[in-house]
């Protein structure tokens, strides 16, 4: 897992494959507490996730692609708001502030 600074967060880019979709999860993925955007449709959504923070834990950002290789991304700052945007080539851009 890699940990990055809150801001724009992007999943990277993988040689023969693409990416099929993003999840967050409160902590690690492993503990399966896979988070249901507040807010979505095809091609945007967002989560309000400050009382995760609020409660001493923290998120990751994870990247499944269509060959079932997966990427996680921590987010170990503080921020109260998650938002995603998936472009016309299917690649998904998350901001968090």
């Amino acid at each position: 897992m890699n940990p990055v600074s809150a801001a724009q967060l992007s999943c990277p880019v993988l040689p023969d494959t693409h990416e099929r979709y993003v999840q967050l999860f409160d902590g690690a993925p492993g503990e399966q507490v896979s988070l249901v955007a507040d807010q979505w449709d095809d091609h945007r959504g967002s989560w309000k996730v400050g009382y995760v923070y609020d409660q001493g834990r923290s998120l990751t950002l994870q990247c499944v692609y269509a060959n079932q290789a997966m990427r996680d991304i921590a987010i170990p700052g503080r921020v109260d708001v998650c938002r995603y945007r998936t472009d016309s080539a299917g690649l998904t851009k998350l901001d968090c502030e």
